[in-house]
């Protein structure tokens, strides 16, 4: 047996190796989607009510003046609207707003005296203009309305409480806002600016959009009022309403400082300021790897409210929980869909998979031995469906596994097609870039954007993952030859999906021997491919996509992998025991874990490691082949997790 000290160093190396690698749950990201995906017929009616009139002009202002009636869950007030005729001579504007609102009267100037004519249905507000406007020209109205929004059928104004308090909160995406806004209500489209004045009960704090500019209290209410100075988005217009407790932190960049505001429950505090330390250190990271944070002249922050998962609001996310994969998912949203917007939904992945992936890069820089492809092993997804959304009437918007768990894959495997150092620079300049930020994309936009930056063409990469379906399942054998100046490998790859034609993906090939790893990329592009490499020792074993960079299965020429798998770890006796060079060696993991699977000698001298990786759960089966070892007794020892077992062998020559 090993000697004792021997087993305690390796359970104190493991222990040591684990305490670094942070427990992953990523089923916000579901609650999330559910929360904002809307049932089928309300995307054929928000999108049949898309007016051709729309594209004819544009959106510079957004000043919202309302008062909120909580006990009769009631608002009223009005909007200023202020835009610019792009194309055509236009005498009237369409305008979403849902039927179940009323406008009381639409102005043409402040003083509310200036009438003009208008018509209200099918959830389409139509303004006539005083006068026909030509190309150039702007336009400016005020809208008086009222109603009850949380009757809504997109279910995005909600009267609630906590604690028995009162709670409001608003979410937009994708086609909420014109349940209590009339607007244009298309993501493309960002007002350059815009006011909330909102005035509540007293005792109630008013969260939104941009820098608190004034609070006015009056003996039974106050008005708050907020201005957001950057271009947004209609779906990221927000409000949280409660008797909030607030506390703050600063982002301190080149000598200058933004205040991270944080409005939580009562009864949260003090253990939000716990959970949400990590936020500064996360607005640095990215601010690293894609650009300054984007609203530095405003804030950013949380405010709670009474759902599961987060939405991105612009400068101050929407909270229904505290996880470290929530708050990096959501800061991450102010660069990746919030400063840089998908252009219309069916670019939701630009957001979404953007949003995912950033929390893998948090985690690999925030975790010692934890990369972000062991983070992408959680949001693995081999179904149906294409991520890019062709048809939004008949798709699910938020499908969790395509929009989020899959596209993020996309950038993850993009990050090794062409490298860190220009994956990241892709990112940055589309950040960045004078035509998308603060504005919208599309994923063409993308798509050209990362050929010009790589000097590639990845059309073939991106039709296949974002336009096409399923994955690539890799079967693979070998066989060395000793040779002049080492030994020669013929590796076969074969792609044995049966839904798909070939991927076109470079390969990473790994090639072990008892003293040091071999390294090598190959093209794989077709049904079946052959390659020749070299290396200066016996090769022992060879791994395909060593270290997760594709989103695939791979049939192992040595591994029997079966899902009728334990529930806990297991390390079986090996067959033929005694054995002459051959025996396999069968093992069992429960859960994704690293797994030592190790060959000592009867001195407890390591003789080879046999598997050194993570594994899937599985029911495992590797041969142990040995031509230039002694006849003897032999140990061989399994360490995954806190467990560890070993057992004995016999080599008989």
């Amino acid at each position: 047996m090993l000697p004792k000290k021997l087993y305690i160093v390796f359970l104190l190396i493991i222990q040591v190796l684990f305490s670094q690698i942070p427990d992953i749950d990523l089923s916000f990201r579901q609650e999330e989607s559910r929360q904002k995906a809307r049932q089928y017929q309300l995307y054929k009616q928000a999108l049949q009510q898309r007016s051709t009139n729309q594209k004819k002009y544009d959106i510079k202002y957004y000043g919202l003046n309302l008062s909120i009636d909580i006990s009769d869950k009631r608002i009223a007030g009005y909007v200023q609207i202020d835009g610019e005729i792009i194309s055509d001579s236009l005498s009237k504007i369409d305008l979403n707003f849902w039927q179940g609102m009323s406008v009381t009267d639409i102005y043409q100037t402040k003083s509310f005296q200036t009438n003009l004519e208008y018509t209200h249905s099918n959830d389409i507000l139509t303004v006539k203009l005083a006068s026909t406007k030509e190309a150039g020209d702007t336009f400016s109205f005020y809208i008086k309305y009222q109603g009850k929004p949380s009757d809504n059928p997109y279910r995005d104004f909600t009267f609630d409480k906590y604690n028995d308090k009162s709670m409001v909160w608003t979410l937009n995406e994708p086609f909420g806002a014109r349940a209590w806004i009339p607007c244009k209500d298309v993501p493309s489209d960002k007002a350059d600016s815009m006011d909330m004045r909102v005035t509540v009960p007293e005792g109630l704090d008013v969260v939104s959009n941009g820098l608190l500019k004034n609070k006015i209290e009056k003996a039974d209410s106050t008005t708050f009022w907020w201005h957001e100075k950057y271009p947004i988005a209609t779906y990221l217009i927000s409000l949280a309403i409660h008797p909030y407790h607030k506390f703050s932190d600063w982002y301190i960049y080149d000598n200058d400082s933004m205040e991270v505001q944080y409005y939580v429950f009562q009864d949260n505090y003090p253990a939000r300021e716990e959970d949400y330390k990590k936020t500064i250190d996360m607005i640095d990271f990215f601010s690293s790897k894609f650009g300054l944070y984007p609203f530095l002249d405003e804030k950013y922050g949380h405010a709670e409210i009474t759902w599961a998962g987060g939405m991105e609001h612009q400068t101050i996310s929407s909270m229904g929980g505290a996880s470290e994969m929530l708050i990096s998912h959501e800061l991450a949203h102010q660069w990746w869909g919030d400063a840089v917007t998908c252009h219309s939904f069916h670019d939701l992945w630009l957001n979404e998979g953007f949003a995912s992936y950033s929390e893998a890069l948090w985690f690999e820089f925030a975790y010692q031995n934890f990369t972000a492809s062991d983070y992408q092993k959680y949001s693995e997804y081999f179904g149906p469906g294409t991520i890019y959304i062709e048809k939004l009437e008949e798709e699910d918007l938020f499908d969790y596994n395509l929009r989020y768990n899959k596209a993020s894959w996309v950038l993850h495997m993009l990050r090794h097609v062409v490298g860190d150092s220009v994956f990241f620079e892709i990112l940055n300049k589309y950040y960045t870039s004078n035509k998308f930020q603060y504005k919208s994309a599309t994923t063409e936009d993308f798509i050209e954007l990362c050929n010009q930056v790589a000097d590639l063409n990845l059309n073939k990469f991106f039709q296949q993952w974002l336009y096409g379906q399923y994955y690539p399942k890799y079967s693979y054998s070998w066989n060395s030859t000793k040779v002049k100046n080492g030994y020669k490998i013929n590796l076969h790859i074969q792609q044995v999906q049966d839904k798909t034609g070939p991927f076109w993906m470079p390969i990473d090939i790994r090639v072990l021997t008892n003293n040091k790893n071999y390294n090598f990329t190959v093209m794989d592009s077709t049904r079946s491919q052959k390659f020749d490499l070299i290396v200066q020792e016996n090769p022992r074993d060879i791994l395909l996509d060593p270290d997760n960079w594709i989103l695939n299965k791979i049939k192992r020429p040595d591994f029997f992998v079966s899902k009728n798998y334990q529930k806990k770890y297991q390390l079986s006796k090996n067959y033929p025991n005694p054995f002459n060079s051959s025996t396999n060696i069968p093992f069992n993991v429960p859960h994704y874990s690293h797994v030592n699977l190790i060959i000592y000698n009867n001195l407890g001298q390591k003789i080879i490691e046999l598997v050194n990786r993570k594994l899937r759960p599985g029911k495992y089966e590797i041969n142990f082949n040995q031509d230039n070892i002694p006849s003897g007794t032999y140990y061989y020892q399994l360490i995954a997790d806190n467990f560890t077992k070993a057992k004995k062998m016999v080599l008989l020559k």
